[in-house]
């Protein structure tokens, strides 16, 4: 039987909120990748709606590129829907993540997205009506119905890694849809094949470091995690490398956006509790640089539940 993971008051005093807003179609239509568009419009947005915020979320973020400085305290999800234009009354779903979120980041940008919505997005134009927003629970294997999932309100690192489990006993696999392209880091630039489990455990880690205060080894579970990961092989992938770009206006260029999207499948024939745990935190956390322009977003394909 596996033991309960601990939940560990040692990393740093994060909490992570996830923020869902539903957009109504009024005619939308991307002019490039919906992520990058949302990214732009929205900072345009809050700088009028208030620059406090503006500064602590977007500001800045063109000049910091490459820095080794600590993440910004958001990213997003952006509408998955692979439709390009969207007829008047189609429903379309932003999710917002929040690292130690303030009390009023989740209502400000919905005063900018609202703001956003009347001017119109991209070169398009395309105009939306928010039509609510709402806190989204820290849930695994959510939709099973098995087990209550945890409160709405930020939720510390520690009880998300604590909460996550194995569905069924003595599970080999971990398999990862990357909902996003993902821009990870390796020892010779970006990964542009499937990465190893320990990459993808390692930049876990040194993204909840980062937005934690703390050195990784304070992490809970860290140390397992990585151990567990490198005993994990890559049995099954259809991954391929998805060429996208987003105009900077700052710096008068194209940047690139593209990364690698698709599936991928580890197994191994040890324990997973900690490794999986770490994977199942990541699809809030997300993984790799730009998370904020809407990257890096997977979600587990094994089914998992909460405890």
């Amino acid at each position: 039987m596996n033991e309960p993971i601990a939940a560990s008051s040692s990393v740093g005093g994060l909490a992570l909120s996830r923020q869902r807003y539903t957009l109504r179609s009024k005619g939308l239509h991307w002019s490039g990748f919906p992520g990058a568009l949302l990214h732009s419009g929205l900072g345009m947005m809050l700088a009028r709606v208030s620059p406090a915020v503006f500064e602590v979320l977007i500001g800045g973020e063109d000049a910091r590129a490459g820095e080794a400085s600590r993440p910004r305290p958001w990213w997003m999800l952006p509408p998955l829907d692979v439709r390009m234009a969207f007829a008047p009354g189609d429903d379309l779903q932003l999710d917002l993540f929040f690292a130690n979120p303030q009390g009023d980041w989740a209502d400000v940008c919905a005063q900018a997205l609202e703001a956003l919505g009347e001017a119109g997005v991209g070169k398009s134009r395309g105009r939306f009506a928010l039509l609510r927003h709402e806190p989204v629970p820290w849930a695994c294997n959510e939709g099973q119905g098995e087990r209550a999932p945890l409160p709405a309100a930020p939720i510390e690192l520690g009880r998300m890694l604590a909460s996550a489990r194995f569905m069924e006993e003595g599970a080999r696999h971990i398999g990862v849809q990357l909902l996003t392209p993902l821009r990870l880091k390796g020892e010779q630039g970006l990964v542009q094949q499937a990465p190893a489990a320990a990459l993808f455990v390692r930049r876990l880690l040194a993204r909840a470091a980062m937005l934690s205060g703390v050195r990784m080894v304070d992490l809970p579970l860290a140390q397992q995690a990585l151990e567990q990961a490198h005993t994990l092989l890559i049995t099954q992938q259809d991954l391929h490398w998805d060429d996208l770009s987003r105009y900077s206006a700052r710096q008068q260029a194209e940047l690139p956006l593209g990364g690698l999207t698709g599936w991928l499948r580890y197994s191994g024939a040890g324990p997973l509790d900690a490794a999986l745990a770490w994977f199942a935190v990541g699809e809030w956390l997300h993984l790799g640089t730009k998370t904020t322009f809407g990257l890096g977003a997977y979600r587990l394909l094994p089914q998992r539940v909460c405890g």
